[in-house]
């Protein structure tokens, strides 16, 4: 499965693209559609002093999307579940790509895989929010879980 290009809308409207770098509320440096050093874009955010074109900034999410559809779907896979609607899918990589590979790591993704199997994505997403800032946007990913509505 791949994000479509509805999620990839959504996606953008929750990291919004800055054209230069900036830091993020955690001060790492960032650039585009939410990109950081981390993320393994041609660009590093850190090093870089220019300005991207809006273009560049779609073209480095695009490239970047597979590796988080990957985590995505190795929380599906380990969670036993064969499929989920799109607009479900759409929601996880969302989330993927905001917490990067930690998805596949950290002790809450057992609880993570457990909701998944159950059917509930929507509260699989919901476990991921441990910042006041990100509530508008796990609100958002959840929502699009729940209702399917971008």
């Amino acid at each position: 499965m791949r994000i479509s290009r509805k999620g990839i809308a959504e996606l953008i409207s929750h990291e919004a693209v800055i054209l230069n770098r900036y830091k993020d509320s955690k001060g790492v440096w960032t650039i585009g559609a939410g990109v950081t050093d981390g993320a393994g874009a041609s660009i590093k955010p850190s090093e870089f002093m220019g300005q991207i074109s809006p273009c560049q900034a779609y073209d480095m999410l695009i490239d970047l999307l597979p590796r988080y559809e990957g985590y995505a779907q190795k929380l599906l896979d380990n969670s036993g579940v064969n499929a989920v609607l799109q607009h479900e899918y759409d929601a996880l990589v969302s989330l993927a790509w905001n917490v990067g590979s930690v998805l596949t790591f950290k002790s809450k993704t057992v609880t993570t895989r457990k909701c998944i199997a159950y059917g509930d994505v929507a509260g699989a997403i919901d476990l991921w929010r441990k910042d006041a800032e990100l509530k508008s946007r796990r609100d958002k990913e959840v929502h699009l879980a729940r209702t399917g509505e971008y």
